[in-house]
């Protein structure tokens, strides 16, 4: 299933319900490096920083997370995003929480000179960054909710941080 970061989400939801491999690869140029690269949809999705939403429906549908590309560097789609950092940071920084929840592997020591996945890195991993983070989030909250009860707080930031992308769109 070859994506473009032009293709409504919603299209790309019929795609899947019809079907459609989201493992396949398809070869395609790599300008930057000048060779071919077979990526899956998944890489396509990355390397433009999940502009449409494409990476959580590819992941939700069983996308492989640390697929290789077929041709050229071999990179993951997690690969893909550090690489396009460079060009386009404001929306590569939408992949790496998708990537890195779904348990795509860190790339050492490729990831330098991106904060983000420093400070994932620095706590153990994901799931330890995450839980750390809407710790702290919600300790900013307490004080300033405090109609609510204080064990209610941690949950309502989970949820804003996991649904967050769907609510700003």
């Amino acid at each position: 299933m070859a994506v473009t970061n032009s293709l409504h989400p919603h299209i790309v939801a019929s795609l899947i319900a019809a079907g459609a491999d989201v493992n396949a690869t398809i070869a395609t140029m790599d300008h930057t490096a000048g060779t071919l690269s077979g990526e899956t949809a998944l890489h396509a999705a990355a390397s433009h920083g999940d502009r449409k939403g494409h990476i959580p429906l590819l992941l939700a549908a069983s996308a492989s997370v640390d697929a290789m590309s077929s041709q050229g560097k071999r990179q993951t789609p997690l690969e893909y995003a550090i690489h396009q950092h460079i060009y386009h940071t404001k929306f590569l920084r939408r992949a790496y929480p998708h990537l890195l929840r779904a348990g795509a592997r860190i790339p050492l020591p490729r990831y330098r000179e991106i904060p983000y996945i420093d400070k994932v890195v620095a706590a153990g991993g994901y799931v330890r960054y995450e839980r750390a983070h809407r710790a702290s989030l919600a300790a900013i909250f307490v004080p300033k909710f405090p109609q609510l009860p204080e064990e209610v707080v941690p949950v309502v930031v989970g949820f804003l941080g996991t649904h967050w992308v769907l609510l700003s769109r």
